[in-house]
């Protein structure tokens, strides 16, 4: 990205940060403003994000900022806009910047909500970027259409990261914000990932860092520790007495026993320890374009656990696991980055968060990590979250998204907050109350798990 464009886009966010910052906290004035991470060094090309407008309502689309969008208009615009934040894409990079509509597109023309979503100016892991870009594409409609009487902010997998992110870093930006399956404990989620691997590196033997993957992407890196591991550990539907131990320290690593936890696992195993083992395998300087991320994370202060009667103890765990640093001058609330700053539960508007019991890539543990942020700042009547008995990242039902929308706006029109689950506690048969419909292989009534696979696909 050219000198000039970067500075036109900190300009007008910094316009938009002060106009939102002038009624607010000094907080808002000094957050509005962030440098975020920065996206991979590729050639970016933007296809043509032209589309369809369902029957009755009008498609804008085009470019903004380095970035495409669409926009839907309803004929019977209700006055209310869902700005929509999409997942995360890379590795290998996608080169093409593609615009996702919001998962419940329909439910939103056809209740007379507008919708505006971006592709961002790049791929990759970037929340901060698409935190930015979403409130750029926000200023976008209102010259395009017209200002909105309330604004949501929906973001999925990374977009919930962004979603969160602008929720403390914009905190009036938005009316409300529905993350789901999103990633809402920030760099925590990477430490996750290192405490993973670094138990497993223990638990098998096997030295990461002596391990020669022919590249440094999440293939070669899973596809290196798989064929050094999987002898000694099993797979998650067959797993060794080692790998039993592993599951166990895991699920508590990840929020504890609860439905799908294994079947998740088996989706998900082989992209914790890719992504956990890049730090171990090459130290302080991986050779990635995420280096930043990883040296924001760690898991010098995690504390393993792990179930009776598996051979392991709980005190041999936590002493010989290797431990990695996070470096503070990354890991820093006014840090470099905003998305290695920690979050802090700081939140202003109602939020809504849902999640999947079984979903592994991004696991529960974030939601019950933001939820002590919320109770320690003051904020936790600012926020519901929702647990969906589910395997798999993302793994909502049309009705399961809907109801969290809906309710979110309820809340906000009426004041009244609407009901969620207690995800502090013990989780073993959480999500009963928000799941539809209950899944055919839900664990209350039939455990099936799912074969073990390199990597997942990307929301």
């Amino acid at each position: 990205m050219r000198a000039s464009f970067a500075v036109a886009i900190i300009t007008v966010l910094a316009i938009l940060a002060a106009g939102l910052a002038a009624a607010d906290s000094a907080r808002a004035r000094s957050l509005g403003q962030f440098t975020p991470l920065p996206g991979p060094d590729v050639l970016w090309t933007i296809p043509d994000p032209s589309f369809d407008a369902l029957p009755g309502a009008r498609a804008l689309a085009g470019t903004y900022a380095g970035a495409a969008y669409r926009i839907e208009v309803p004929g019977n615009w209700n006055g209310e806009l869902v700005v929509y934040a999409h997942g995360f894409r890379g590795n290998p990079w996608p080169v093409e910047l593609r615009v996702t509509d919001p998962p419940i597109r329909e439910h939103l023309i056809a209740n007379g909500y507008a919708w505006a979503a971006s592709s961002y100016r790049t791929n990759g892991y970037v929340p901060g970027i698409a935190a930015q870009d979403s409130l750029l594409l926000k200023g976008l409609f209102q010259k395009l259409v017209g200002s909105p009487q309330r604004t949501y902010l929906y973001g999925t997998s990374m977009g919930g990261h962004a979603a969160m992110i602008s929720a403390e870093f914009y905190p009036r930006a938005y009316d409300a914000i529905l993350s789901e399956c999103g990633n809402v404990a920030g760099p925590e989620l990477f430490d996750f990932y290192i405490g993973a691997a670094a138990a497993a590196e223990f638990i098998s033997g096997v030295n990461f860092a002596s391990l020669q993957p022919s590249g440094p992407t999440l293939p070669e890196v899973g596809l290196a520790v798989l064929v050094k591991t999987a002898p000694i550990l099993g797979s998650v539907d067959q797993p060794t007495e080692k790998g039993s131990q592993l599951l166990s320290v895991i699920a508590n690593l990840s929020g504890g026993p609860r439905p799908f936890f294994r079947e998740g696992e088996a989706r998900d195993l082989a992209t914790q320890l890719a992504v956990g083992s890049i730090p171990l395998i090459y130290g302080d300087s991986p050779d990635l374009s995420t280096a930043p991320l990883l040296k924001a994370t760690g898991n010098q202060a995690t504390q393993y656990t792990i179930a009776p009667g598996l051979g392991l103890s709980d005190s041999a765990l936590n002493a010989g696991v290797r431990r990695l640093t996070p470096d503070p001058s990354f890991r820093n609330r006014f840090g470099p980055y905003a998305e290695l700053a920690p979050l802090t539960g700081e939140i202003e508007v109602p939020v809504i968060q849902i999640k999947g019991t079984g979903d592994l890539f991004v696991p529960i543990s974030m939601e019950r990590r933001y939820l002590a942020l919320a109770k320690a700042a003051g904020t936790s009547n600012l926020l519901v979250q929702r647990a969906i008995r589910a395997p798999g990242h993302c793994n909502f039902s049309q009705a399961e998204r809907t109801r969290a929308f809906d309710d979110l706006v309820r809340w906000l029109k009426t004041g009244i907050r609407p009901a969620g689950d207690d995800l502090s506690g013990d989780l073993r048969d959480i999500g009963r109350q928000f799941t539809d419909p209950i899944r055919p292989d839900d664990p209350g009534t039939t455990s099936r798990t799912r074969p073990l696979v390199l990597l997942p696909a990307a929301a």
